[in-house]
């Protein structure tokens, strides 16, 4: 039996007024000493020459607190040197560093680019994947089909599942880097928002490309994620792509890297107030206008001009839910709706952000990191931020990972 682990510790500073999105957790300025600090040990036996087990057990902070998953969890049966089946708990290799996206020390920024990788809100599943590795002169062709679900976990604002998920990824590594292609489409997937109460129910189709490649001390990475979403339960929206990618740029001076990332992410759909959205819906209704000749110039102007404050008036509340145009939960939900856009971030965002980094091998096995990076939400969007952020947010990390 082999134990390995790993660890990050590190604070963000900067002036983050409203908590950001990155991958599967939330950022806030009172996560600004836990956002990236994480332990995570794995667990590798050999039950015999052919079947191994490998598991993962991972603490890492959140938003409100620390989380203890499970992320690996598998058994690998691998009758060949070039073949492997594996079933358990497996990790979606949707991106490039998705696999170890924990393991803070494989990759040189302090956390990936999240205008990418945000706009997966899952990471692990439930499921089975074929290993092949296809040798191609000196180089090598792997092929990696799956197949699995979601169960029920907690996510980002919320919880998740999957009724089924298939998926294939090409990596062909040569000696320069490897590039990489990735498939997938989910179906059944639904998703609860703790906040709002909103329940979403959707199909997903995701391609991504990659390059990670290394020519003398040039360092280059890049990807591109296209995500295609069917909806039921958000109108009037019943289709929402969007698109991300990004592009690292380093050199290799000895134990530094110093490296530039520009990040992007746009979405085929414009953002609006949840609340816009939801009193046009009350407003289109023919009761509403009938409702509307019931009441008073004044108790017109009012609900007009301050919906919230009109749907506190328990008279009002039974005007509408007495003509059929509410129930009591949506008037419930109202509230919750202020300071909310739709689609809601991370299925739609808008953004790009400039990230200066350098990372220092300080020790074996150990690397410190600082960056400096500038976000900008483009248009009407708030970008990858819970509630509407500064016009430009500029924020510095400072990380050390490590491996053990």
């Amino acid at each position: 039996m082999a134990i390995n682990g790993f660890a990050s510790a590190g604070f963000i500073t900067g002036d983050l007024d409203a908590p950001l999105y990155s991958e599967r957790d939330i950022i806030s300025e009172s996560a600004t000493f836990g956002a990236d600090n994480g332990v995570g040990l794995q667990i590798f036996s050999e039950v015999n020459d052919k079947v191994s087990f490998t598991g993962q057990l991972l603490a890492k902070g959140l938003v409100d607190g620390y989380s203890l998953d499970a992320h690996w969890a598998f058994i690998d049966y691998h009758p060949r040197h070039d073949l492997s089946f594996r079933a358990g708990r497996l990790v979606l290799p949707v991106m490039m560093v998705s696999e170890f996206v924990d393991v803070g020390y494989a990759y040189p920024w302090a956390r990936p680019p999240t205008e990418a990788y945000s706009g997966v809100p899952f990471a692990s599943y439930s499921g089975i994947d074929v290993i092949y590795t296809l040798n191609v002169g000196h180089n090598n062709l792997i092929i990696q089909p799956y197949l699995g679900s979601i169960p029920s976990s907690s996510s980002t604002g919320g919880d998740l599942r999957a009724d089924l998920g298939v998926g294939l990824n090409l990596a062909y590594q040569f000696e320069y880097g490897f590039l990489r292609a990735h498939v997938m489409q989910v179906e059944g997937l639904a998703g609860t928002s703790s906040s709002s109460g909103l329940t979403l129910q959707l199909d997903a189709q995701i391609i991504a490309i990659g390059a990670d490649v290394e020519f003398g001390n040039v360092v280059v990475i890049s990807e591109y994620i296209k995500k295609d979403f069917e909806l039921t339960g958000l109108e009037p929206y019943s289709e929402v792509g969007g698109e991300a990618a990004y592009l690292t740029l380093g050199y290799r001076m000895g134990k530094f890297l110093p490296h530039i990332t520009f990040a992007s992410a746009d979405s085929d759909v414009e953002q609006a107030s949840a609340l816009d959205v939801a009193l046009e819906q009350v407003m289109a209704d023919p009761a509403f206008l009938a409702y509307m000749g019931t009441l008073s110039p004044a108790e017109q102007q009012a609900l007009v001009a301050d919906p919230i404050a009109a749907l506190s008036d328990p008279a009002v509340q039974a005007g509408l839910v007495g003509a059929g145009i509410v129930t009591p939960s949506e008037l419930q939900a109202f509230p919750s709706l202020v300071g909310m856009l739709l689609p809601p971030p991370p299925l739609a965002y808008k953004q790009t952000s400039i990230t200066l980094g350098l990372r220092y091998e300080m020790l074996s096995n150990t690397a410190l990191k600082l960056e400096y990076q500038e976000i900008e939400p483009q248009e009407e969007s708030w970008g990858l931020f819970v509630s509407e952020p500064a016009d430009k947010v500029k924020l510095a990390s400072f990380v050390i990972d490590v491996t053990f």
